[in-house]
């Protein structure tokens, strides 16, 4: 852990001095009596230790810090992993990155469906990342209604891909509100200062470093300063900046960069989205655009700019395969269960797999045939209430503590709003990954988000009206005295709080700070 902390600060603080280089860690044992080493290297040795740093420096790129598996398990509780190479166990590549803001990983779902159907649109996203490898830059729209599983269909092309870097965003309902929020991510996702990122990948950095500061949330540099011009001009300075340092980037390696949620992004992200289908082809760039949808998203690009791929609801068969896989060798579920089962889940993905859920947790069926009809979900409303309904009481207050907040919730917000001690909250969160209800999010590293919009939603539900109010009512109190950055930083969340919390002035007020912020940056 103290060699990772100290190879990644190096190349952070090089590389903004102009400096570059890379770095590679791993355990074994060594051979000094051996007459082999690394190319362009005076030092002796073989066997495995050379074998895998002769590998960790053939995937080493300059601002990059290698690891191998030898040393992976100390480093994944504070260091965010990206695998870069696998050719069997022993053998597999990983790079390491700085955590945006620290964290904590979350226990891992304690059950997961295997992947069901989808072989010709999985080969679709394939091909495409061969083609994108390869030089061929290209775009791909998912579409389909909500837990149709254009997410699971990208998280398996992830697990299948090997090379390549892979950064993502995605949009909610409350970033609307938050102009460059989407675009921030994606650099963030880059990892490094601005300083870094502009001296890495050879920027302008009179131009690029203090709107990449800015994004970052971090100060400009002494020396720097923003360019003193119109909003729209700055819009598209910043568009442009970011634009020119992912496909730098994608020089480097093949870049996909996924945007999910679409039909919740802001006008300045679908902007971006445009100009980056009009540059990706640009000589020496590699980039696989992935983006994702809901059906009523209307693309507002043309069929020659990109790829679509509109998702239906799964057949029946492979709905029921979810199914008889999480049940195991139960005995206890008949035919007609099954097929109630199959009628809730209407062909929808996410629904199957939370009737998988169910089924591991105990729930949703009883050993009594005359009490199947009366447990068994008949909508998918119902089984939405039925994985709340398998949950603690501490890890359900935690769950509609955050739905309060959005699909997305900063961990410290909701552990000052629930006032429960650390030990408490820890394992309520370690319940509800392992339940597979929140993940990991990939927009904030000291935040974790709900698995789905539909999961939040059922959450939110499930708050009675009179303590909804109530807890927005305290959620904006808690920002407002506790996090104050959250509270400059989004005006237009805050005063969504206040106004759910029946607090009209406090409301009106946020509500035109956050209108003349959007308005300066529009």
């Amino acid at each position: 852990a103290r060699a990772a902390s100290a190879a990644v600060g190096w190349v952070e603080r090089d590389a903004a001095g102009g400096l570059r280089w890379c770095a590679g860690i791993h355990a074994g044992a060594l051979d000094a009596n051996a007459k082999a080493g690394l190319p362009g290297s005076d030092t002796m040795f073989v066997g495995e230790l050379a074998t895998t740093a002769q590998r960790l420096d053939r995937f080493a790129r300059f601002g990059r810090v290698m690891v191998s598996s030898a040393v992976i398990e100390p480093l994944t509780d504070h260091w965010s992993i990206a695998r870069v190479a696998r050719d069997g166990r022993a053998t597999e590549t990983f790079r390491l990155r700085r955590r945006q803001n620290g964290g904590e990983n979350r226990t891992a779902p304690a059950f997961q469906a295997s992947f069901a159907g989808r072989p010709t649109e999985l080969r679709q996203l394939r091909d495409a990342s061969t083609a994108a490898a390869a030089g061929r830059s290209c775009a791909v729209l998912l579409r389909g209604e909500a837990g149709i599983g254009k997410s699971r269909l990208l998280q398996e092309l992830r697990e299948s891909i090997v090379g390549g870097d892979w950064i993502e965003a995605r949009a909610t309902p409350e970033t609307q509100s938050r102009p460059f929020h989407l675009v921030a991510c994606l650099v963030a996702a880059l990892g490094g200062s601005a300083t870094s990122l502009a001296a890495r990948f050879e920027l302008d950095a009179a131009e690029s470093v203090p709107i990449l500061a800015t994004l970052l949330g971090e100060p400009i540099p002494a020396g720097y300063a923003l360019p003193v011009v119109t909003p729209d001009r700055y819009k598209e300075l910043t568009l442009q900046v970011v634009a020119n340092l992912l496909l730098r980037a994608a020089r480097e390696e093949p870049l996909l960069i996924v945007l999910e949620d679409l039909h919740w992004a802001d006008s300045m992200t679908l902007e971006f989205v445009t100009l980056l289908l009009g540059r990706y082809a640009e000589a020496g760039s590699a980039v696989l655009l992935l983006l994702t949808a809901r059906t009523e998203f209307e693309s507002p690009w043309r069929d020659d700019e990109l790829a679509r791929i509109e998702l239906a609801g799964l057949p029946a068969a492979d709905v029921e395969r979810v199914i008889r896989e999480a049940a195991g060798g139960r005995t206890d579920l008949d035919a007609a269960t099954i097929e109630q089962f199959i009628h809730a889940c209407r062909g929808i993905p996410l629904f199957a797999e939370e009737v998988a859920s169910l089924l591991r947790s105990g729930r949703g069926d009883s050993a009594d045939s005359s009490l199947v009809p009366l447990n068994t979900p008949r909508t998918s409303g119902d089984l939405m209430q039925a994985r709340l309904a398998s949950l603690s009481p501490a890890a359900l207050n935690i769950a509609q503590t955050a739905a309060a907040l959005g699909q997305e919730f900063r961990v410290d917000l909701v552990e000052a709003i629930v006032r429960r001690s650390s030990g408490e909250m820890n394992a309520a969160l370690n319940e509800l990954a392992r339940a597979n209800v929140i993940v990991a999010s990939a927009n904030d590293t000291d935040a974790s988000r709900f698995r789905h919009g539909v999961l939040r939603d059922a959450a939110y539900a499930s708050i009675p009206e009179a303590e909804r109010v109530l807890l927005h009512r305290q959620v904006g109190a808690a920002i407002c005295t506790r996090f104050p950055d959250i509270a400059m930083q989004k005006p237009a969340e805050l005063a969504l709080h206040f106004e759910r919390g029946e607090e009209p002035m406090a409301a009106a007020e946020l509500w035109h700070q956050a209108g003349s912020a959007a308005m300066a940056m529009a």
